[in-house]
């Protein structure tokens, strides 16, 4: 089948299609789906709230976004203000437009009832645009959220500039069972903006502040060559055999997701997840030829108990630390772990590689698994983090807590900094190491090092004035010329 199009609304929806198809557009309104497809060659898949579980073969380009539908704002529920006359703003396919046909006077605003729950924080979320292709032009706008006596309980004002689209989360807490959201293009900041029109997208509204945030959502896919997957609300579970680029995205909850091998080319695959506790596995085993293949994992996650393991296999051509990938966590706080697998090679356990000038085939040593760069940064938790692998930039950043690293491969450069908590650090040989802690029992085992610069207990002495705010700092100049900065 070429194209295939459902648009189903609320309800129980099984859907199952056993032939491949080019390009498939479903929607459904609330309600559990479960959906089952062969291969795909584009697929776009929406759907409301309810219980989602998805099958599906291998897609060249999944655009999957659960959860999302019955939380966006109704096109034909804005009221339209037009205090100027004129073009009145349009709402038309989820997008606000303002200052249509070259106008240039301002004020115009749209407004719409939601129901809220009160004492319950919620994330009102859209996207702001400034349609100039060119130009130093900025379209200036204000969100605001009133309860149902016309309060504001939250407000901010952002300014768009051309070809910088910006993305807005308002957090608030509702007071009413209503509130209203309203926004006005309230100005243009340059003067000249005859040729831009100010846009609003994809306007949704969600109660993030439940304990229970939706239904569970299942995921299996096979080979997939550009991911853009987002899951609102309930616990998540995604399972790709393989991914080449692109992201995961899932709100607060627990989830398992499984990405398989990553793909080929220098691509980002970003995995982001909110609050709870998670676990995020991917397999990095690609060949590497002539530097040519690399896939960048950028792992992202709230707060929570989380669990993060990666499977680094074979990626050399023998010139192992030129190449490799580059492996980014960012964990919020919560006690998690954090585990570098050395997966070995291909099935026969050998790699091809240029020696002398020449391409040969032996069998796979350590030294040809390795990372080029993996940081790690988390905030306050008891962290366990285990390397397996050889790392040529090894950057680890950890609040307060109890810490425990390991790391059995040899490290170029190691920079590795913890708060107050007791640490043990175990290291194999490191060129350079850079390691500093705040109070608390230290344990440390070290291989061969060419420099190390150890400070232990120092963290917790220095003097707030980092980052540019002065903060801490009472700034003295009698004589009127520069401060001190």
């Amino acid at each position: 089948m070429r194209d295939l199009d459902i648009d189903l609304g609320d309800g129980d929806q099984s859907i199952d299609i056993d032939g491949n198809v080019t390009t498939a557009d479903i929607t459904t309104g609330n309600g559990d789906v479960t959906l089952e497809m062969a291969d795909v060659t584009t697929a776009n898949v929406t759907t409301g709230n309810g219980a989602v579980s998805l099958e599906m073969g291998n897609v060249n380009t999944a655009n999957v976004d659960l959860g999302a539908l019955a939380n966006l704002l109704d096109d034909n529920g804005w009221l339209v203000g037009n205090p100027t006359g004129g073009h009145a703003p349009l709402v038309s396919n989820g997008t606000a437009t303002f200052n249509r046909g070259n106008e240039q006077t301002y004020g115009d605003s749209i407004q719409q009832e939601v129901e809220t729950e009160a004492g319950i924080e919620h994330t009102l979320s859209l996207d702001l645009v400034n349609t100039h292709s060119w130009g130093n032009t900025t379209q200036a706008f204000r969100i605001e959220v009133l309860d149902s006596a016309g309060n504001v309980i939250a407000t901010e004002e952002h300014e768009v500039k051309a070809n910088a689209p910006q993305t807005v989360d308002l957090k608030f807490t509702a007071a009413t069972d209503t509130s209203r959201v309203v926004i006005t293009n309230t100005d243009d900041t340059t003067g000249n903006t005859y040729y831009s029109d100010g846009q609003v997208r994809n306007i949704s509204l969600l109660a993030t502040g439940r304990d229970d945030t939706g239904e569970d959502k299942t995921l299996e896919f096979g080979d997939i060559a550009v991911a853009d997957i987002k899951v609102n609300g309930g616990n998540a579970q995604i399972t790709t055999d393989t991914i080449g680029r692109g992201s995961i995205e899932v709100g607060d909850g627990d989830h398992d997701i499984h990405t398989g091998e990553l793909g080929t080319g220098t691509n980002d695959v970003a995995i982001s997840v909110g609050d709870g506790n998670s676990r995020v596995q991917f397999d990095d085993q690609i060949q590497m030829v002539n530097n040519a293949t690399r896939v960048d994992p950028d792992i992202d996650a709230g707060d929570g108990n989380h669990e993060i393991i990666g499977n680094i296999g074979q990626n050399s051509n023998g010139t192992t630390l030129s190449v490799g990938s580059v492996v980014t966590v960012d964990l919020g706080d919560g006690d998690s772990s954090i585990t570098m697998n050395n997966i070995g090679g291909n099935e026969d356990n050998t790699i091809r590689v240029i020696e002398d000038g020449r391409w040969v085939t032996r069998e796979i040593e350590d030294g040809d698994v390795f990372m080029r760069q993996l940081d790690i940064d988390t905030g306050d938790g008891d962290q366990t983090i285990k390397v397996e692998t050889q790392v040529r930039d090894l950057d680890i950043d950890l609040g307060d807590g109890d810490q425990n690293i390991d790391v059995d491969g040899a490290v170029t450069t190691a920079d590795i900094n913890t708060g107050d908590g007791d640490v043990t650090l175990e290291l194999a040989d490191v060129t350079t190491a850079n390691i500093s802690t705040g109070q608390g029992a230290v344990t440390m085992t070290m291989g061969d090092s060419t420099t190390a610069n150890i400070d232990l207990g120092v963290l917790e002495n220095l003097v707030d004035g980092t980052g540019q705010t002065n903060e801490g700092w009472t700034i003295n100049n009698p004589s009127g010329s520069h401060a001190p900065s």
